[in-house]
């Protein structure tokens, strides 16, 4: 789905591969899976971390960009995919920001 936390992840992605070569792992999932937990969005996750694991292993990687949720569940898997990359590559440094949950009211 795209909405603003995709387009602004985006436009920052574009900035920085005018500096750096960027490979980009992404979670699908689709909208109407939205507050569900089915296995689909579970087998998809796992899909991401695989990928991460594979790519970070190879050792040509110095930074791991990711967008760190608010939501508890978001927030686990922001979580789990930050150990697994830190597991396998000590010296890559993280770049993070945070999202708020669709149900925070900015007012």
């Amino acid at each position: 789905s795209v909405h603003g936390v995709s387009l602004s992840n985006d436009m920052f992605l574009r900035d920085l591969a005018n500096y750096l070569v960027i490979d980009c792992i992404e979670e699908k999932s689709e909208l109407s899976d939205h507050k569900k937990i089915p296995i689909r969005k579970l087998i998809e996750f796992f899909k991401a971390i695989r990928q991460a694991r594979r790519l970070v292993k190879s050792g040509r990687y110095n930074y791991f960009y990711s967008v760190l949720s608010l939501s508890l569940l978001g927030s686990i898997k922001s979580l789990i995919m930050i150990y697994v990359v830190k597991t396998f590559s000590l010296n890559v440094k993280f770049i993070t920001h945070f999202i708020f949950p669709s149900s925070f009211q900015l007012n």
